[in-house]
């Protein structure tokens, strides 16, 4: 695998994209780098190269931030367990559970209809003592 190219110090472009990392903090914009790399090192850079370098040194320096992860259940149709045993499937809705004592909305009421012409009033009736437990 052939090595990078040295900067003038002895170190090739990436290790001194690290080093001005290192000192200068990860703020520093890819410009900057740029500039502070041939200053300090005396390699010519792009600026594109030295967004694409940061990027890959922080990784590897372990700075990054905080990084989007999942943000949980996506809401859609579910797989939910009768009391009999059977399995159903159930619609979840997108907005949040209510904390509050409110009414019954459309949307609640058009939910529990498609269960009940999917599994039957009787196992929706069923299904809603279990969870009143």
């Amino acid at each position: 695998m052939p090595k990078g190219k040295k900067a003038a110090g002895g170190v090739n472009k990436m290790e001194a994209v690290r080093q001005v990392i290192k000192t200068h903090g990860k703020e520093t914009m890819p410009v900057e780098i740029a500039k502070l790399v041939k200053a300090e090192h005396g390699a010519t850079m792009s600026v594109d190269m030295a967004s694409t370098y940061k990027s890959a040194a922080l990784k590897q320096l372990g700075l990054r931030g905080k990084q989007k992860g999942k943000r949980g259940p996506k809401p859609g149709w579910k797989t939910v367990a009768a009391s009999n045993g059977e399995v159903a499937t159930a619609h979840v809705a997108k907005t949040a559970p209510r904390t509050s004592g409110g009414g019954i909305t459309l949307e609640d009421i058009g939910a529990v209809k498609k269960l009940v012409d999917q599994i039957g009033a009787e196992k929706v009736k069923q299904l809603a003592q279990v969870l009143a437990k």
